[in-house]
């Protein structure tokens, strides 16, 4: 496995983990930064009237697509990994 296919993989699992430990509720103003981030390079994209409901809770959908996103971006610039 190349050095950037296991980073892609190591950030899932840490993206993963976030999701699932995170408590429910507004979301930490610490958040924002990684959220704005993700959402820069298109890893998340908010629901279709263009918010974030960050009190809502991720569905297993929701994750698979952020996670194949988020393979998707490091596969093409694993430089920014």
């Amino acid at each position: 496995m190349s050095l950037p296919i296991r980073w892609s993989w190591l950030l899932c699992a840490s993206l993963l983990g976030l999701v699932l430990g995170a408590e429910t509720g507004r979301a930490a103003e610490a958040e924002h930064p990684a959220i704005h981030e993700l959402s820069q390079r298109g890893v998340l994209k908010g629901y279709p009237h263009g918010q974030f409901e960050p009190e809502k809770p991720v569905t297993r959908l929701e994750l698979a697509v952020i996670l194949a996103r988020l393979v998707r971006a490091i596969e093409a610039n694993p430089a920014a990994a």
